[in-house]
């Protein structure tokens, strides 16, 4: 291993919070340590949030790095020769993990963390495995009725015409559903395409249901019924037909 960036720290007053907003951004998965720590899967770099009781307009850093050494004291001294400050606050154990805050040459804070035996990246690892994985929707549409909704705040379909609360059967919680929708309301259709992919918990955070219906395979899916708001859609995805006429999703 070599020095890596661990994490991107953000002091605040309620990481739970923080963590929960910056995963709902980035459509990914959180979860809080304990009441003082909580972290976000932005890989490749983690987000991590840690409660502290200065204010916002306290001139102490808001937001710091973490990284990752091998060996605290060759770190300090070659951090030192590039210009780096020691502030006096470390945590070292007997085996010498731990971390210890330096400043940058602007007097930005910085953590040198040494974690040989992995408890601290296991710990944060575990957590972020057992916390739920966020629940995706998926809605075909033009990328002109995507843009045009951004523009307008209105979102109708220009293939027939429609409201979003006509088609809103197109969500679903499965990709492979996203096929027979196309082949239904956007074969033959030469714009360009795009998949917006929706956060359910944020739809069902504004008070709309997200319901499970048959999807005529068998299986049930979630599909939403009701205006689209841009703040449910945490990606979008180009996507059209092929040459066979199948229709391509790039991630």
């Amino acid at each position: 291993m070599g020095i890596t960036v661990q994490e991107v720290v953000v002091d605040c007053a309620d990481p739970a919070a923080l963590a929960r907003f910056w995963a709902g951004i980035l459509g990914v998965r959180w979860a809080a340590l304990d009441d003082g720590w909580a972290v976000v899967d932005a890989d490749p770099v983690m987000l991590a949030f840690q409660k502290v009781p200065e204010p916002k307009q306290s001139p102490k850093n808001r937001l710091h790095l973490d990284v990752r050494v091998r060996d605290a004291r060759h770190a300090l001294a070659r951090a030192e020769r590039l210009g780096a400050v020691r502030t006096g606050h470390r945590e070292l154990d007997t085996h010498g993990d731990g971390y210890v805050v330096l400043r940058d040459p602007e007097a930005n804070e910085l953590c040198f963390v040494v974690d040989e035996r992995d408890r601290w990246a296991t710990t944060l690892a575990r957590a972020l495995e057992t916390a739920p994985a966020p629940r995706h929707l998926w809605h075909l549409a033009t990328v002109a009725d995507w843009q045009d909704a951004l523009d307008t705040g209105t979102y109708r379909t220009s293939t027939h015409g429609a409201t979003f609360e006509q088609v809103g059967f197109v969500h679903t919680s499965h990709p492979r559903q996203l096929p027979a929708v196309a082949r239904t309301f956007y074969q033959g259709v030469t714009e360009p395409l795009c998949v917006l992919v929706l956060d359910a918990d944020t739809i069902e955070a504004d008070g709309v249901r997200v319901v499970e219906e048959d999807g005529g395979d068998g299986e049930r899916y979630p599909h939403v019924y009701a205006a689209l708001d841009p703040a449910w859609v945490v990606d979008v995805r180009p996507a059209g037909f092929d040459a066979t006429g199948h229709l391509v999703v790039l991630d």
